[in-house]
């Protein structure tokens, strides 16, 4: 797992539980200042750290790898249904095609990106 995805998820899961970082903090024994750090990606949680946050937040670590598979069969479908009952489907096509570069490196990004595009 990235940093990308260890952030997204953090934030995520917590803004999804509505536990602010405070909360947090308080059932993990973290400071509310490093879960902060670790949300905006200025610093990298432990493995034990980030288990520890993941548990509280009802995720189970050693199933996202589970979830990122998923999550991704959801964005293929959606992108296929989509994409491909559109008449401009050449032009969006070309157009990932040209920023591959770009999607490499931050991927799921762009994928967040082209669903709010539709």
């Amino acid at each position: 797992m990235n940093q990308e995805e260890i952030i997204y998820l953090i934030r995520l899961a917590r803004k999804g539980k509505k536990i602010s970082q405070q909360e947090l903090g308080k059932m993990t024994g973290i400071s509310h200042q490093i879960i902060s750090r670790y949300e905006n990606g200025a610093e990298v949680p432990t493995n034990e750290k980030l288990q520890l946050i993941l548990s509280v937040l009802g995720i189970e670590y050693e199933k996202i790898n589970d979830y990122k598979r998923e999550i991704e069969k959801i964005f293929n479908k959606f992108f296929d249904e989509t994409f491909y009952r559109k008449a401009n489907y050449l032009k969006y096509l070309d157009i990932i095609k040209k920023s591959k570069e770009k999607f490499s490196q931050t991927y799921n990004y762009y994928k967040i990106e082209i669903i709010e595009l539709v």
